[in-house]
């Protein structure tokens, strides 16, 4: 996998728990 791949999958992963840990609705 690309390093910027990688790096923009983990951000996302990163985000995602975020807004589910806050409990904030992505959609």
């Amino acid at each position: 996998v690309p390093r910027i791949l990688a790096e923009q999958l983990t951000y996302s992963t990163t985000v995602l728990l975020n807004h589910l840990i806050h409990g904030t609705n992505l959609l």
